[in-house]
């Protein structure tokens, strides 16, 4: 797997600081999306704010995020929901699987 360039990696550090005090997360969900996809999509949106993105940064984030959001969720022991978003998908089956995943990780009562 490819590493994410050294500059976000300071972001990955103020990510694991700032969590530390943090009450338990239920779960992360991962829409994971191609660069390029993800890229195509922020061009058709034509939003001021996000004009001149590059392809470039796009693909940095997502090496980041396949890289760190791993380790965080396996260092907070909390679940991490990956799924393909390249086509979109079906918000109420995504909600589904996001209970699912909460349920099943709930830590069982005293």
């Amino acid at each position: 797997m490819e590493q994410p360039d050294a500059m976000y990696m300071d972001y990955y550090y103020d990510i694991k600081r700032r969590l530390e005090h943090y009450p338990r997360i239920s779960a992360v969900v991962y829409l994971q999306t191609d660069p390029a996809v993800a890229h195509d999509r922020l061009l058709e949106r034509a939003r001021s704010a996000e004009s001149g993105t590059p392809l470039a940064y796009l693909e940095d984030l997502h090496r980041f995020h396949e890289a760190c959001l791993p380790q965080i969720c396996r260092e907070m022991q909390t679940p991490m929901l990956t799924v393909n978003w390249n086509a979109f998908g079906c918000e109420h089956e995504l909600a589904k699987m996001i209970f699912t995943t909460i349920e099943d990780n709930q830590p069982l009562a005293a």
